[in-house]
């Protein structure tokens, strides 16, 4: 019997959620797919992350209003560093080009879509040449899509 492993939002327990690092780590555990969240910033450019807003993974205080990453730049988004643990880790939200350069041939890419939107990260993966899993919640966006990009394997969330 074969069990595969999949690496969530990176190696989460290892390296902070969602980024390079957590990727890398997932690699280096021999993860055979690498789980992470997208989401679109301010410009339609493709990030990872599992929030909305990113108050929760830099640390912002309680207090802070939400910063949401649709209203923030990618430039914007890589001031902030990520923590994890209450320690800044230094590293910075990663777009989905950073994600499936990093994984490469090594692990299956499975991209979570966070946001009812999945052309700009098909475009990108098309542009790469990867072949991901796509996942989400939103079980009508994966009847959208595997009806007009069958090529791709995708799953409905529960």
């Amino acid at each position: 019997m074969t069990i595969e492993v999949y690496g969530h939002r990176g190696a989460a327990a290892y390296a902070p959620e969602n980024t390079l690092a957590g990727i890398e780590k997932g690699l280096e555990l021999g993860a055979d797919g690498i789980e992470f969240d997208v989401r679109l910033s301010y410009e339609n450019s493709v990030v990872l992350s599992h929030d909305a807003a990113i108050n929760r993974m830099t640390a912002l205080p309680k207090s802070h209003e939400p910063l949401y990453i649709r209203n923030l730049t990618v430039l914007e988004l890589k001031m902030y560093d990520i923590f994890m643990n209450s320690k800044k880790t230094g590293e910075k939200i990663p777009t989905l080009e950073e994600a499936l350069e990093t994984i490469g041939s090594k692990a299956i890419p499975v991209i979570e879509l966070k946001v009812p939107d999945y052309e700009k990260a098909v475009k990108i993966v098309k542009d790469m040449k990867a072949e991901p899993i796509f996942v989400s919640f939103f079980h009508q966006l994966i009847k959208e899509l595997k009806e007009h990009e069958s090529v791709y394997k995708a799953g409905i969330l529960m």
